[in-house]
């Protein structure tokens, strides 16, 4: 989906600044598995919350820990029991607006040119995951946790990198 600044259609939503890119990524929901299998999405995900760096553990699309110790990371761990639909990975985005700039707001920090990871509610841009919230961490230049390189593998294994040296390269936009 796409976010151009255009919300004529009615039910339709946008958020301002507008620029950004975004999916719901493949969840594997329980009437997805059986054709599909399980989602393939992995890995650490790093979070900023409140100048606090910490660490998720992604496992099937779903954050299953808080890495760390301490008082925010404790928080963010009874944050995550308090609602299971809370892990779910719900979105990947690409900020894609030159002019905007980080001001600490995720809603334009987001529209920079840079990587977004939300997690949480998802069906509102497509998934399949209702929750509470929808909270995007945001991998910009300029912020503690940056997406330095960004490289798209097509179906062919052919390669675009999108992301260099924590910049969006609008060149291939």
């Amino acid at each position: 989906m796409a976010d151009i600044g255009d919300c004529s259609k009615t039910g339709q939503f946008i958020n301002f600044p507008s620029g950004e890119g975004f999916i719901a990524p493949y969840e594997g929901a329980p009437d997805e598995i059986e054709k599909y299998g399980e989602s393939k999405t992995k890995g650490i995900l790093p979070d900023n919350q409140h100048d606090n760096l910490m660490k998720y553990r992604v496992e099937k699309n779903k954050i299953i820990e808080a890495i760390g110790t301490g008082k925010k990371v404790e928080e963010r761990r009874k944050f995550f029991n308090k609602n299971d639909t809370r892990r779910n990975i719900a979105e990947l985005g690409i900020g894609c607006n030159p002019r905007a700039v980080v001001t600490g707001n995720t809603l334009e920090d987001e529209k920079v040119g840079g990587l977004h990871i939300a997690y949480g509610n998802s069906d509102h841009i497509g998934g399949k995951t209702k929750s509470d919230l929808h909270i995007d961490i945001c991998f910009p230049k300029g912020l503690p946790a940056e997406a330095k390189t960004l490289t798209l593998i097509n179906d062919d294994n052919s390669k675009i990198e999108l992301i260099r040296n924590s910049r969006l390269r609008y060149e291939l936009l």
